[in-house]
This record gives C-alpha cells, sequence and structure tokens, in this order.
C-alpha cells in the first residue's frame, strides 16, 4: 500500500467535529429536461448564483438557460463562507422552485399548513380539517378488523389487552406488542389535513394514505409508480413520504423568501429541468465487451444522509462472475444495509471512524448471509468483487474485497486505495494454505481468480471433520479491507473506481494519464467526467485491450486540472 494511505483497523477516536469539511464546491447537473447531463458549478462569491433566462447584462444573471420554461430571474443559490452552507431561494418565479421530497435523516417531507406540493402533474395545497380522535381508527391502525378482539369501553382498555388470548399467530403477536407500543405514545386527537386539488381532496390524520397508480391506493394517480408515495403521521409530524425516488414526481415548492440549504443529493426542479446538486462532478461508464453477459453493476450515490450537514458520499463498482445476481443483489441492498445500520448507531458523532469501520464489516457479513439465504443453490458459484469509496469531509474511505481497484490522482501521479485481493497475493495465499486450499496458476483450487468476494459459497460453507485432508476454513473472505487517504485540496485532481476489466488494460499510472489528458483538453470548470471515462472504457474494450467487462467511475475532486 503507497504510503499515504493507513489501513482503518484501531482508528483514534473522533467525533463529527473532528472531522475536517474539506473542499466545499458545489456542482449542479442536470437529471431531466432539454440540459439532461450538462453542469455548472455554482459561483461563491458574495454575489451568488442567480439562475434565469434572462439575459446577463440586462438582469444580473450568472448562469443563462434559455428554453426550459425559467423567469427571467428564477432562483439564486448564495453561499455561505462562515457556515460552508449555500442557500437555495426563489426569486418570486413564475412556475416556483421545488425541493424534490426524498429520504433524508427524516423519513420524507414535514408537512406544513399553506405549502403547495406535486405528485406527478397535479399541485396540492394543504388545510387544516376537522379533528380525529384516536378512538376512531384505533382498530385500523392496528390492523385488528379481521381479529375478533375482547370488549373494551375505551382505547385505554384497549392498550391493556391480552395480546396472548388473541387467535393470532406468534409473529402477529409480536408486531400487535409493537404497535400497541407506539400507539400509545399518539396523541388522543389529531387535526387532520386536507390535502385541494383543482379536481378532487383528500384527507390524513393517523392512517398512512397511499397514492399511486395501483388500483389498491387510497389515492389512484394515472402515470405514477403503482406506489409512489405515502402521507405518514410520525409524531408530532405528518410526512410526506417519495416511495419510488427514481422517477421525478414528488416535489415540495420553496415558501416566499424561504432560504433552503442546499446539501449534496438533493434535487430541485426549475421550470422544466431538474437538477441534482452534489459535491463533486461525477461520471460512469460500462461496457459488456465479449463476454456473453453483462455482469458489472454500480453505485453513484452522493449522500447517504447519515450527518445532518457533513454529506457522505458513496461510490462502487460490483464486478459479478458466474453470473449478474450478487452483483445485482449488492447493487439492491449494500449501501442500504450500511446506512441504516449507521443511522441505528447513536455514536456514530461520537466515535465515527470506529464506528464506520465496525458497521462496514458488520454490513459485509449481513448482505452476504442474505445473499445466500435468497439464492440457497446459485449463490455457491456466483459471487462478486467491491470497491467502494466513501468520501467524507477531509478524507476518502475505501473499501475493497476482491479484485477491483480505486486510484486516486495526486498532481498526475497515480496512488492505488487498494490492494488486488488475488490468490497469489502472498498475504491471501498464506491464509488459503492455512485453510487447507491451493493456488494453481493464480487461481483458487484451480478454478476461482479472486480470495475475497460476496457469494461463492462453495468456498465459505466448510464443513469440519478432523480430517486433516479436508478444508477446515472458508477459502473465499468475506472481510473487507479498509483504508482511508486525506484530500490533498492543491495537488488531488480526481478518483477513479473500475473493475479488473479496466486494469486488465491499463496499468493505474497509464489510467490516469490518459484521464489527465482527456481532461486538460476541456476549460476547466467544463471538465466533463462522464464524456472522459466513457472514451477510456470505451476504448479499452474496442482496441482489444480487455475481455472482460468493463466498468468505471470517474469523481472529478475539483472543478478543472490545468496542463500548468
Amino acid at each position: 500500500m503507497e504510503p499515504e494511505v493507513s489501513f482503518i483497523i484501531n482508528p483514534e477516536r473522533e467525533t463529527l467535529d473532528d472531522i475536517g469539511v474539506g473542499r466545499n464546491e458545489l456542482v449542479l447537473k442536470c437529471t431531466d429536461g432539454l440540459y439532461k447531463g450538462r453542469f455548472f458549478y455554482v459561483n461563491t462569491s458574495s454575489r451568488g448564483e442567480i439562475i434565469g433566462s434572462g439575459k446577463p447584462e440586462q438582469h444580473d444573471v450568472t448562469t443563462y438557460i434559455e428554453n426550459a420554461n425559467l423567469s427571467l430571474r428564477h432562483a439564486k443559490i448564495q453561499f455561505l463562507k462562515e457556515s460552508s452552507l449555500y442557500l437555495l431561494s426563489d426569486l418570486h418565479s413564475d412556475t416556483g422552485t421545488w425541493i424534490k421530497v426524498r429520504e433524508t435523516l427524516l423519513p420524507g417531507e414535514p408537512i406544513s399548513i399553506d405549502s403547495l406540493y406535486k405528485i406527478g402533474n397535479i399541485i396540492f395545497s394543504i388545510r387544516e380539517g376537522e379533528e380525529v380522535s384516536l378512538q376512531s381508527c384505533i382498530i385500523s391502525l392496528l390492523k385488528l378488523e379481521n381479529t375478533t378482539i375482547p370488549p373494551y369501553n375505551s382505547i385505554e382498555e384497549l392498550f391493556e389487552i391480552n395480546i396472548e388470548s388473541l387467535q393470532i399467530s406468534p409473529e402477529q403477536k409480536i408486531q400487535l406488542t409493537t404497535s400497541l407500543y407506539e400507539a400509545k405514545k399518539l396523541p388522543r386527537f389529531l387535526k387532520s389535513l386536507v390535502f385541494h386539488c383543482d379536481s378532487f381532496e383528500f384527507q390524513a390524520h393517523y392512517l398512512d394514505v397511499t397514492i399511486g397508480s395501483d388500483k389498491n391506493c387510497d389515492v389512484v394517480i394515472p402515470n405514477l409508480a403503482p406506489l409512489q408515495a405515502r402521507i405518514s403521521y410520525r409524531k408530532p409530524w405528518h410526512f410526506l413520504i417519495n416511495e419510488n425516488e427514481g422517477t421525478h414526481e414528488v416535489y415540495r415548492k420553496l415558501e416566499d423568501d424561504e432560504e433552503l440549504p442546499l446539501f449534496s443529493g438533493y434535487f430541485i426542479k426549475i421550470g422544466s429541468l431538474e437538477f441534482e446538486a452534489s459535491r463533486f462532478n461525477v461520471g460512469r461508464w460500462s461496457a459488456q465487451g465479449n463476454r456473453p453477459q453483462m455482469e458489472d453493476t454500480d453505485v453513484i450515490c452522493h449522500n447517504l444522509f447519515i450527518f445532518e450537514e457533513l454529506p457522505l458520499a458513496y461510490y462502487a463498482v460490483y464486478d459479478g462472475h458466474g453470473g449478474h445476481l450478487c452483483s445485482e443483489f449488492l447493487k439492491e441492498h449494500l449501501h442500504y444495509e450500511i446506512r441504516q445500520r449507521l443511522i441505528d448507531r447513536h455514536e456514530r458523532t461520537r466515535d465515527v471512524m470506529n464506528t464506520l469501520r465496525d458497521t462496514i464489516i458488520e454490513s459485509f457479513s449481513i448482505v452476504d448471509q442474505k445473499f445466500y439465504e435468497k439464492y440457497p443453490e446459485t449463490s455457491h458459484s456466483v459471487g462478486s468483487a467491491c470497491v467502494a469509496c466513501v468520501i467524507m469531509g477531509d478524507r476518502i474511505i475505501t473499501i475493497n474485497l476482491g479484485d477491483s481497484r480505486a486510484v486516486l490522482c495526486r498532481n498526475g501521479r497515480a496512488i492505488n486505495l487498494s490492494n488486488d485481493h488475488k490468490p497469489d497475493n502472498p498475504i491471501e495465499h498464506e491464509r488459503i494454505k492455512k485453510f487447507g486450499g491451493k493456488v494453481t496458476l493464480g487461481r483458487l483450487q484451480s478454478r476461482l481468480a479472486v480470495s475475497r468476494a460476496f457469494g461463492d459459497f462453495e468456498y465459505k460453507l466448510i464443513t469440519t471433520d478432523g480430517d486433516p485432508d479436508q478444508l477446515h476454513g472458508p477459502l473465499v473472505s468475506i472481510e473487507p479491507d479498509i483504508s482511508q487517504i486525506f484530500i490533498n485540496p492543491q495537488e488531488d485532481e480526481f478518483l477513479l473506481i473500475a473493475c479488473d476489466g479496466l486494469f486488465d488494460a491499463y496499468t493505474s499510472q497509464v489510467a490516469v494519464n490518459i484521464i489527465r489528458e482527456k481532461l486538460i483538453e476541456m476549460p476547466v470548470t467544463e471538465q466533463d467526467p462522464n464524456r472522459v471515462v466513457r472514451e477510456l472504457v470505451n476504448e479499452a474494450i474496442f482496441q482489444n485491450r480487455t475481455n472482460d467487462n468493463v466498468t468505471a467511475i470517474l469523481v472529478n475532486l475539483n472543478c478543472g486540472i490545468s496542463s500548468r
């Protein structure tokens, strides 16, 4: 490992306040609309970033966008140097500035009276409705409609019901015990909220309200996802929850004179355009190459929303083998598992690095086991490598399992942030031999080209009967290497995360050289990582440098590099 990179084994205790903020640029990339894929870096001067369709010299606009239904001066983003916050506000535009509803540290958007919300193409206003008693809907809330229960005169009597006497399954009894415990905390009376649009209205109180195109939803709206949104009461607020964040359908309109802190991972809609805000400009590309199927997947998540004001970015490449099932499973589950377990740990702000390390190791093992439980037969011969980079404040944390790789470009020099877990790696070879395995021609048991991976339970489910000639331990490990490097804001230029197919074609340094050359050809602030990584991957494939699938993510760590 490079001297700048250190393994995280027993890290010193660091609180969240000890974590440096690092370089704090903000880039807006268009994710929907006429200019999809285009981006710009937010102006951090005292003037701020003013977005609109008016001519810059006439309307003091800093980002001029035409043909997108924007007002002359539509929205403003102001950077506050003392707090490193970006504040978004609407400039009394004709159509408003909208923030996409998504899960952060809260499950969704707290609903407030007189606010406007958009679900699909329908705009709802909110007003206070009639008062509803908890007793009037407690049976539905506890899902007891089809259960025979003893008579009761008050809700307090119901709360003391003998659950063991009910004719329900043990699992239902456990669920009911939990539901009763939560219901006891609720207010006995609650003002309902009325959602009103031009053609209809509905109320929300204690019971969840589901919204979508499925006929079983409480509110059916065509052309949405089957279950698009949910209104849920979580004391003391009602929340609008976006159940399908991959769509562009659920928004809240910014209030007049509201200044919204704009964090990495937020989506905003202005006119006919949607933009995602992120700390880094990121591109990704993948190509199947000469393989019969695509076995790679990847994840780009600009903010896991673990901390209130410090974004935690997660960028990962999953290189499957034996099929695509394992890499697809990781894409759907791994970063969500890590996120949820981090949120559940109260010490995450008091001991950041130890909590992060322990959670990652735990999550890898749990997700691996879940994959086995879902695919008990297939998981024996199907697996996946994983390399992920978590960027938090002033550092990059690299998580590696297998032979994919993360590489940092520091002033033109390639720094490997991970070690390839190949069976002929001396450390890996020794572990395999210790458990009775063999490495032949660089392959474990003459077959597998990686020594650590998800899946591959053929080499993990080892039964020992005392025979010294039998295997006596897992040959494929699920324990990742976790390392960190501090970002040098003056010298660090970009981060490359890719599967081994790319590094079959190029050494780390050659890949870095190619990327730098392509970036430098573009003006600073206009260097497009998506274009560069697409060209890099396609050249590796079409110049016959590799026969493997190739997937790569390129993270620009600043607004641009120059040839100096």
